[in-house]
């Protein structure tokens, strides 16, 4: 579980996420195929299900090298590992209701 759990946290932390966007953005399509790859890949090692449907519509658009698609496609993946390193990254907040 503890394997899982720093396996996850690389993955979310990656800079692939961001090599994405810019490689997009300048029509750098083999590297933005290539990093959408590896983003793949490492969902499916991970069993992240959520994330690997999104992905494969991504690469998709990358392949047609549809700029607005891929952009879009990007940006909500981006919510969905947003939402998830939260989960991993902040402290579980308690509530100290019963010291009042």
């Amino acid at each position: 579980m503890q394997e899982m759990s720093e396996d996850l946290k690389k993955y979310i932390s990656s800079q692939d996420f961001m090599k994405i966007g810019q490689a997009v953005t300048h029509n750098q399509w083999v590297a933005a195929s290539m990093a959408v790859q590896r983003l793949i890949d490492g969902a499916r090692k991970l069993e992240l299900k959520g994330f690997e449907r999104p992905l494969v519509g991504l690469k998709q658009a990358v392949l047609r090298k549809n700029v607005a698609e891929a952009k879009q496609t990007l940006a909500q993946v981006m919510v969905k590992r947003v939402d998830m390193y939260k989960q991993l990254f902040e402290p579980i907040q308690v509530s100290n209701e019963s010291d009042c």
